[in-house]
């Protein structure tokens, strides 16, 4: 699935989005549950709500936003690895049901991970800008 085809199914799915500069915001909840997704062709910023992508076929969390308000639910898909988990969530993070029994401690790594990650790519951000 392209990016093109990605954002008309957030339409589709009635999400309400807005691009800024190569990131997608979420206002509200971001619910892409049981689609059978392989893949997040875009890079999700932030949610204000909740973010689903559980019940797909995800290998990676590339793609996912990097802070969500409410619930991160990730479950049920084919994750051997968090790396792109969101560096915070607002209320739960749900990932069991994957080839992997993550632990509290993995989630907490992947999050920290994802920090440090969005710190760099900020800096670089701000450099390709000037």
């Amino acid at each position: 699935m392209t990016s093109t085809q990605f954002l008309q199914l957030l339409k589709r799915e009635d999400i309400k989005y807005r691009v800024v500069d190569r990131y997608v915001d979420v206002d509200g909840n971001c619910e892409l549950f049981g689609l059978n997704l392989t893949e997040i062709p875009i890079q999700f910023r932030h949610v204000s709500g909740s973010f689903s992508c559980h019940s797909n076929q995800l290998t990676s969390l590339k793609g996912a936003p990097y802070s969500v308000g409410g619930y991160f639910y990730c479950h049920r898909n084919l994750l051997t690895s968090l790396s792109g988990a969101p560096s915070s969530v607002g209320s739960d993070f749900y990932c069991a049901g994957n080839p992997v029994a993550f632990t509290e401690e993995d989630i907490q790594r992947a999050m920290q991970q994802r920090r440090q990650q969005g710190t760099v790519e900020c800096v670089i951000d701000k450099l390709v800008r000037q």
